[in-house]
């Protein structure tokens, strides 16, 4: 899998980057790509990083896509199977516990700051259900009120806000869900 870029840094190209999935050995650079989307945000709490070991937790019980740029990871999009866990966004969202096993976390969805720009995100948003399990009908997010590109993106990919509520020690996050079937 490739994705298309025509600019880098604002400034116009035409680069073929590669996706694939990820194993545990890119966590180093999935933690980095965090660490630079992070320093790059006017405020924090736009966005909660994935912790090294929460990628590994991913990793075995879901997947993580991931765009390279040389050994560098360029953008990502992670998703967890949590079934009936408390972690569960269709718990958020409202679904009964008779469903929670068809729904799956899109965790996160990041971009690294100078390749912003190239429908990334939304690219990576859509490629991700390509990868789903079988039985998945549902897919769960959250996203910051202030993230308003990232909200728009999402919605432009057929997501839908649920609700909002507190997550993650007290910010506030708009939980969003699509429905696959």
């Amino acid at each position: 899998m490739e994705f298309i870029i025509t600019r880098r840094g604002g400034i116009p190209c035409r680069e073929t980057l590669p996706a694939r999935l990820c194993t545990p050995e890119d966590i180093p650079a999935l933690w980095a790509l965090e660490q630079q989307v992070l320093a790059a945000l006017p405020d924090p709490t736009l966005f909660m990083p994935t912790l090294p070991e929460e990628l590994a937790a991913q990793l075995k019980a879901g997947f993580i896509l991931a765009v390279w740029d040389g050994e560098e990871a360029a953008a990502y999009v992670s998703m967890e199977y949590c079934r009936s866990s408390p972690r569960s966004y269709g718990r958020d969202a409202g679904a009964p516990d008779s469903e929670l096993d068809a729904w799956a976390n899109l965790d996160t969805v990041l971009v690294r700051p100078d390749l912003r720009g190239n429908g990334l995100q939304q690219a990576l948003l859509t490629a991700a259900e390509r990868f789903l399990a079988p039985g998945i009908r549902a897919l769960g997010a959250t996203v910051s009120p202030d993230n308003l590109h990232s909200r728009r993106n999402f919605e432009q990919c057929g997501w839908q806000v649920v609700c909002q509520k507190e997550k993650y020690g007290g910010v506030q996050r708009l939980v969003l869900q699509k429905r696959l079937d």
